[in-house]
Formats: structure tokens, sequence, C-alpha cells
């Protein structure tokens, strides 16, 4: 029983600490700066001229919320909630990283993201 909780608290600190910055930081892109669609503006597929021309007339909506109020359904929904987001982030980055701690990481990522979106973002 003590080796489970060593290895949960002690165990690949590295793979646990860079997969909370990873995951902090596709959320940072995708929610908080316009990069994605900077990146990817030739594509018709994700709407983003579209957005362009809609958020001449409303300011206060950001691109995932754009993509669900178009097409509201479970992907979309799943883009646009930041716990729905990353909850899925951590699963894909665990393939990368680390399996184990799962939950640490997401809840690790989850209080950072919001510590970092209410002093820094």
């Amino acid at each position: 029983m003590y080796n489970i909780f060593k290895f949960f608290i002690m165990g690949d600190i590295d793979y646990f600490i860079s997969q909370v910055m990873w995951v902090n930081f596709i959320m940072f892109i995708w929610f908080n700066t316009d990069a994605f669609m900077d990146y990817l503006s030739w594509t018709k597929f994700l709407k983003i001229k579209e957005y362009k021309n809609y958020i001449q007339s409303n300011r206060r909506i950001t691109y995932p919320d754009f993509v669900f109020l178009q097409s509201p359904n479970f992907f979309t929904k799943l883009l646009s909630c930041r716990p729905c987001l990353q909850f899925w982030l951590v699963l894909i980055t665990g393939f990368f990283f680390n399996f184990s701690s799962i939950a640490g990481v997401y809840i690790t990522s989850y209080a950072i993201y919001k510590i970092l979106q209410k002093y820094v973002y």
C-alpha cells in the first residue's frame, strides 16, 4: 500500500510537471489567444472568417463559444467547455507522459489554469 502512495506522490514527478504544463499551454493557446485562428485562417472548415465578421458586432464572444453557437453538438461543447476540454487533454497527454496520476494532473492543471487566468491572463 505504501508503494502506491509513494508512486503517486514522488514517482515520475518530471512527467507529472511536464504533463501539467503542456495541458495549461494548450488551454492558454485555445482560450486566451488568437494564435489558433491566425495560423489556420486559410481553412473554410473552421469558420474563422465568419467569426471575424461576427465579433465586429459582438466583441465579448470567444472563438470556442462562437463555434458552439454555430453548431451546438457534443464535440463543439467539448471545445468550448474549459473543464471538459482540460479533462480530455489530460487523457490525451497521458498517452505521451503517464496515466498513473490522471486525477492529480487534472486537479493540478485546472487549479494552475484558474490561478493564471485570474492573476495573469
